[in-house]
């Protein structure tokens, strides 16, 4: 609670020092914005709704891929894993609110509980996926499906072979469920690499998501592109900062000045990985890795 409160503060001050920022610019719009859920029970519906309501009157909630158009003023709903009680519970509020939503589905899991790496007490661990019938109805219906991999697993700690194996298979399964094409995936854990990003292009994806909570930069093409998490059981002050990109400075825990004085601005070809990046250390946690999506352009 202590460290939540204090996160609060900080973004307070963080938000309120951007305004004034962004008061003396020319142009003072704010950059498109993603924001991602994971699930929505039923005792957390209204809060969701509340949360939702009040976005619809700072930001046009538009599609994931008009997000990517660089659109100001304007955020994206995105889910990861795919669960059934997002199908009960949030769908419902999407549709009377008229917001567009993304779904990223773990093609390989599908109609089951989580079977990755999970503890047992935690708030998902017994909450079922969606079938594939489920995802198969949601398709075209306000719902995007896209790709949360095949069965969840950290995809910097496999090989090259296996991350690839696990892009190509789900994005091949939810094609077929859907019968439109799967464009975007998520990062499982927020974890990634530059070698991942690689397998990602060769399975065929235009994006890839990760969990680092920074905008969608007009400045920038970057492939992979960052979201900023949010659940239904924040306060509605943390959602609302959380929103506005008031949390945009944890972006900067354990970023090393050697890191990124290395990897900003350094637009390097994805066969060309830097030596403080390669193999296993290519890994990159969601609060790291912020200053690599600057380099890793389309």
């Amino acid at each position: 609670m202590t460290k939540r409160c204090l996160s609060l503060a900080i973004s307070a001050v963080f938000e309120a020092s951007r305004r004034l920022a962004n008061f003396a610019a020319e142009d003072g719009r704010a950059p498109g914005r993603i924001l991602y859920y994971h699930g929505v029970t039923a005792s957390q519906q209204e809060r969701f709704r509340r949360q939702l309501a009040w976005l619809r009157t700072r930001r046009s909630l538009v599609p994931l891929s008009t997000v990517l158009q660089h659109v100001q003023e304007a955020a994206a709903i995105t889910f990861d894993d795919g669960f059934e009680n997002v199908r009960q519970f949030a769908l419902p509020v999407l549709r009377e609110l008229g917001i567009p939503a993304t779904v990223f589905a773990v093609a390989g899991q599908l109609g089951r509980t989580p079977q990755w790496d999970l503890p047992h007490d935690h708030a998902d661990a017994k909450e079922r996926l969606m079938t594939a019938d489920a995802i198969a109805k949601l398709c075209g219906d306000q719902i995007q499906i896209e790709s949360h991999t095949r069965t969840h697993p950290r995809l910097s700690a496999l090989s090259s072979s296996d991350a690839l194996n696990e892009l190509t298979c789900s994005r091949a399964a939810l094609q077929s469920i859907c019968g439109t094409p799967v464009r975007y995936v998520s990062m499982p854990y927020g974890d990634w690499s530059l070698e991942v990003l690689d397998c990602a292009r060769k399975a065929g994806y235009e994006r890839v998501f990760t969990s680092d909570p920074i905008p969608v930069a007009p400045s920038a093409d970057s492939y992979a592109v960052g979201r900023t998490a949010v659940s239904p059981d924040d306060w509605m002050w943390e959602f609302k900062l959380k929103a506005l990109g008031a949390y945009e400075w944890k972006r900067w825990l354990r970023q090393s000045p050697s890191r990124t004085a290395s990897v900003v601005g350094d637009a390097r070809p994805t066969n060309a990985t830097p030596p403080h990046l390669s193999g296993r250390g290519a890994a990159h946690s969601s609060s790291s890795n912020h200053d690599a999506l600057a380099s890793v352009r389309k």
